[in-house]
């Protein structure tokens, strides 16, 4: 019995062996290589610029701003001109929180005028609100306008503001951001 119980086992165990090896495939391989190519990034760069005049806002009928009172709304244009290269590059800008009147040296004007940004054009087009977008540009001649605002504000019952009386009030250099944006074409 002991011989029937061993080539029992014996032939199961090739049985085995056959089964699990029946489902392996032996091919030849090899390795090749592919050449890998390059790309190349864009760029943008920034050149400075100037601010115009100040003028009345529209809501004061315009023209240049002569001596201001407070109430008066002003405005001016600020240009820097942009370059770049790349598909779908587009830029966005916004006035830099940096930008204020006599920094260096205030004065109780300088500190009472407040600025804020109205408008931002790339080349004449309206940037959008929505900062991830923004307007595709090419080439080295894309001019960025900034319209800044000034308001003069009315003081207080506690604060009327006499002291702003009889001062000059020196825009510092306004400092424009310029960021860079993902712009597909447009189908």
């Amino acid at each position: 019995m002991k011989r029937l119980t061993k080539a029992a086992i014996a032939t199961g165990g090739a049985a085995v062996l056959l089964v699990g090896g029946a489902g392996t495939v032996a091919y030849w391989t090899d390795t090749a290589t592919a050449t890998g190519t390059s790309v190349t990034s864009g760029d943008l760069s920034v050149t400075d610029g100037s601010c115009g005049a100040w003028d009345y806002d529209d809501s004061d009928e315009g023209g240049t701003a002569g001596d201001i009172v407070p109430g008066d709304l002003l405005v001016t244009t600020c240009e820097v001109t942009v370059a770049g290269t790349g598909t779908h590059l587009g830029v966005t800008a916004e006035l830099d929180a940096s930008s204020t009147f006599d920094s260096a040296a205030p004065n109780p004007l300088s500190t009472a005028l407040v600025l804020t940004t109205s408008d931002i054009a790339v080349n004449g087009v309206s940037v959008p609100v929505d900062p991830t977008q923004g307007v595709s540009i090419t080439g080295t001649s894309n001019t960025i306008t900034v319209t800044v605002t000034a308001e003069f504000p009315y003081g207080t019952d506690t604060s009327p503001g006499n002291d702003t009386q009889d001062l000059t009030a020196l825009l510092d250099n306004v400092v424009i951001n310029v960021v860079q944006t993902h712009t597909p074409p447009t189908p």
